[in-house]
């Protein structure tokens, strides 16, 4: 009963570090969509590199709640393999993990699309301030 328990758990613990994740993303897709629109009223270096700073946490964030999902994505495959648990338990736990991996697939190519702009930014930052140098 203890395994079935635990499974429970990871799976619960899976669903919430999925919402987080979301919550992470949206959160960080807001910011850096602000970041972009205000980023030539930050006359201040240090407010942008504050703000660029931020953008970083964020992805740094969403990247160890990904890590940690992956860790319960691998737990509950393991335990998968131990067959401990009835069949039903074994594809609940099978169609939970698809969905996060689809979910999860989503968002990296979110998160990809995301460092793309990010790159972009950047060497906008860069031609600003060798401009600015050069002026």
């Amino acid at each position: 009963m203890s395994e079935t328990k635990n499974l429970y758990q990871i799976s619960s613990e899976s669903h919430s570090l999925t919402e987080q994740l979301g919550s992470k993303i949206q959160s960080f897709l807001e910011d850096y969509i602000n970041l972009k629109s205000n980023w030539s009223s930050f006359e201040d270096e240090s407010i942008r590199e504050e703000k660029i700073a931020q953008i970083h946490n964020s992805l740094t964030a969403i990247n160890n709640l990904i890590g940690n999902l992956k860790e319960l994505l691998t737990k509950i495959e393991e335990m998968k393999k131990k067959n401990v648990e009835s069949k039903i338990n074994i594809d609940e736990l099978t169609e939970l993990r698809h969905n996060l991996l689809e979910q999860s697939k989503e968002k990296a190519r979110k998160i990809d699309s995301l460092i793309t702009s990010l790159q972009s930014l950047d060497r906008e930052i860069q031609t600003y301030f060798t401009l600015k140098e050069n002026s």
